[in-house]
């Protein structure tokens, strides 16, 4: 029988009842999902990294151990907007492929993979405007308004310039020092359901709700 208490210590492990469903925002993600975060231009797993020995060493195993039902795993890998764009896309694309084969290759229980999602982010310019509004950034109202006239038709590059040039250069030098190391990332949430035995046997799974963009 899976300890609830146990999960509930790990934000990114999401155990649900059997008639359970599930919503995560963006937002929700961005604070609840396991992170890590890489060096600057960097995709191999760093070692001695607190998060993946816990996994490796104490999650993953107890996951294994006990009579659980994997319902999706998502994850998702970034590069922050410093370097060309086509090598930021295969930059996040690395960095998700690295933390999801860690992560997948230690389960033992069913993988499908219609259960896992795995995103790369090209350049993370939502979580770049999530902490600047959290930090409440004087900037922070130009570079929302920026990507929201550009992201809109996924203009990567016409943001990038103008974010460049913005305040004679000096925003993006401060955008890079203060919030660009902290887009290097790869995260995951793992759901989880436990099954309630019936006289008859175990308890269908409902389907899980879709993850909403925000």
């Amino acid at each position: 029988v899976a300890d609830t208490a146990f999960y509930a210590r790990y934000s990114f492990i999401r155990l649900l009842d059997a008639r359970d469903t599930l919503t995560i925002t963006d937002e929700e993600f961005f604070d609840e999902a396991a992170k890590v975060v890489f060096p600057e231009d960097r995709y191999r797993l760093p070692k001695d990294n607190a998060l993946l020995n816990e996994l490796e060493q104490t999650i993953i195993p107890r996951i294994n151990a006990d009579s659980l039902q994997l319902v999706r795993i998502i994850f998702r890998g970034a590069a922050s907007p410093d370097g060309p764009l086509k090598h930021n896309r295969q930059l996040g694309q690395k960095r998700v492929e690295s933390l999801s084969d860690f992560v997948i290759s230690r389960l033992e229980l069913p993988v499908a993979d219609s259960l896992v999602t795995a995103d790369a982010v090209i350049e993370d310019y939502p979580s770049l405007c999530l902490m600047m509004r959290r930090a409440n950034d004087p900037d922070y109202a130009l570079v929302q308004d920026l990507c929201d006239r550009y992201l809109k038709d996924d203009d990567l590059r016409s943001l990038k310039k103008e974010l460049r040039e913005a305040k004679d250069s000096v925003l993006w030098r401060r955008l890079y020092r203060t919030y660009y190391p902290s887009l290097r990332t790869a995260r995951f949430i793992m759901v989880l359901r436990k099954y309630e035995p019936k006289a008859e046997g175990i308890a269908g799974l409902q389907p899980l709700a879709p993850v909403q963009r925000s």
